[in-house]
């Protein structure tokens, strides 16, 4: 049995001197593409490994929002038709 991966990588780290950066590996919202999309913090920025595209995570989050909404559009719009409980109303 070997060591956890986060032990390995400070060992690592430790060998070669250097700090670790961290990456989100996240599902590409362009391409759809599973776990192909590198988001890094550090630099602000987003790379997919599938379709290429890469730019600031200030215009993907945008775009994700976009994403998101259009997802959930029929619940949402259940949500906004749909009168909701009304307050007072409710006496026994």
């Amino acid at each position: 049995m070997g060591l956890p991966g986060i032990t390995q990588i400070k060992a690592i780290c430790r060998a070669l001197e250097c700090k670790p950066r961290t990456l989100y590996i996240v599902d590409c919202p362009i391409c759809d593409t599973p776990d192909v999309m590198e988001l890094d913090p550090k630099a602000g920025t987003y790379w997919c490994g599938s379709c290429g595209r890469r730019g600031k995570l200030g215009d993907l989050a945008v775009l994700a929002e976009g994403v998101f909404l259009n997802k959930h559009r029929t619940a949402r719009r259940c949500m906004e038709t749909r009168p909701g409980v009304t307050r007072g109303g409710g006496g026994r």
